[in-house]
């Protein structure tokens, strides 16, 4: 159970490959807030000019169409608008291009888009809807919400008297009073929304990170593939394939093979004149030791059933080695047997 649970914090390629997934902490919140902010502030600093601009198209417009020069009029008019909206449109595409380049950095990945059975599943659907995920995206679109209605409705209530007296008595007064009333209430719910994105990105990030780590075994599984460089790794597995396929054809000249049965396979090869004690000429576990008993029954070579001693010369003897002393006794009985059962002498 506990080897299920994600203690463990993420290393440096599972960060990469979630990477390239497309799966990074990215706030959309924050970018439409920054977006906000460095419009408004360009409009703060150009929207005179801007505006001079704009009247200066609308009475070109307006001379334009009195003199039957209106298409051409039109046209430059055009151009003006686009000329004096241009300042604005620059510095919000390089806030959302900035913003996002800060969260995420260069990323250019194809996996979101790839077709996947689950987005079109009816069932997989529901259960999205009514996710934590868009309970959150509804919880901050309510707080955006009633953030701009606040803060609206508090800056115009200091300022309705203002524009009230202003509408009985003087029309001009009561225009500056509300493009300041505007001008405030813009400046308040963009901080705000600023300040929304800040947090939003915090638990984006702290929700990113937590979907990033892994239990004990994924913990394992990567180090057993990053710690070895692949080329070693590569010869290591080539080098295993051929100590135990060599081990294989070792079998037919064993003595003897000890079988769990099913488990383990451990083949024994003795010659009394040429070696002091008996020695382990092939090994395995699973898919090889069928194997061992498959080469031992095609070459003859006696299989004798004893799982301790198999288990004892399979965890305790490595491959190629003689057997420890410990293990004289139970070998030689086994082999005395096998020779007995043979009806040959071991030195034959």
């Amino acid at each position: 159970m506990f080897e299920d649970e994600r203690t463990e914090a993420p290393t440096p390629r599972r960060r990469r490959r979630a990477r390239e997934m497309g799966h990074v902490a990215r706030s959309p919140e924050l970018v439409a807030s920054l977006v906000l902010l460095l419009g408004l502030l360009s409009l703060l600093i150009s929207g005179r000019w801007a505006v001079g601009m704009l009247c200066e198209a609308v009475r070109v417009c307006l001379e334009g169409a009195s003199k039957g020069e209106g298409m051409r009029a039109l046209t430059w008019a055009a151009k003006v608008g686009l000329l004096s909206s241009a300042p604005v449109m620059a510095v919000t595409l390089t806030g959302a291009i900035a913003g996002n380049l800060a969260q995420v950095g260069v990323l250019f990945t194809t996996q979101p888009l790839s077709p996947r059975l689950q987005n079109i599943s009816p069932v997989e659907g529901l259960k999205r809807i009514f996710s934590r995920r868009m309970v959150a995206h509804l919880l901050k679109g309510v707080a955006k919400f009633g953030v701009a209605i606040g803060v609206f409705s508090l800056v115009l209530w200091g300022a309705v008297e203002e524009i009230a007296v202003g509408l009985l008595s003087d029309p001009a007064r009561a225009l500056a009073a509300s493009t300041q009333v505007l001008v405030k209430v813009a400046c308040w719910v963009v901080g705000a929304l600023v300040v929304l994105g800040v947090l939003d990105f915090a638990l984006v990030w702290r929700a990113y990170e937590r979907s990033l780590w892994m239990t004990r075994r994924e913990l394992m599984q990567e180090l057993r593939e990053t710690e070895i460089h692949p080329l070693v790794r590569h010869r290591l597995i080539r080098h295993r394939r051929q100590v135990l396929s060599g081990g294989i054809r070792e079998v037919r000249k064993a003595s003897v093979v000890l079988t769990n049965p099913l488990e383990v396979a451990v083949a024994l090869r003795y010659e009394p004149l040429t070696m002091r004690a008996p020695k382990v000429v092939a090994k395995g576990m699973g898919i090889l030791a069928r194997r061992i008993r498959m080469e031992a029954e095609k070459a003859g070579v006696p299989i004798v059933t004893n799982p301790p001693l198999a288990w004892a010369l399979y965890r305790g003897v490595p491959l190629g080695a003689e057997i420890p002393p410990k293990l004289y006794k139970a070998v030689a009985e086994v082999l005395a047997y096998v020779y007995r059962v043979l009806g040959r002498a071991p030195w034959r």
